[in-house]
């Protein structure tokens, strides 16, 4: 069996790969709602490859120019 080892990039990319792929698959979702929900969990992951336990709200402060009720606005939406 191969020997998987990944680097944090690496899977990064892998995530953002999926992320469109699903997007892809069910013809575009709209730009606010899902494709939002899709992203935020992309950069939760990613950031927490480096920092273990993030908070949501950290993860929106470094990742967004948005509030964390306005990214939850838009998910809700």
């Amino acid at each position: 069996m191969a020997d998987l080892r990944y680097s944090a990039d690496d899977i990064r990319a892998m995530l953002n790969e999926a992320a469109d792929d699903i997007d892809a698959f069910v013809g575009g979702l709209p730009d606010e709602g899902a494709r939002d929900a899709l992203n935020l969990m992309v950069n939760i992951i990613g950031t927490r490859l480096d920092h273990p336990g993030q908070r949501v709200e950290d993860v929106i402060s470094a990742n967004y120019d948005a509030e964390p009720d306005e990214v939850r606005g838009w998910i809700d939406a």
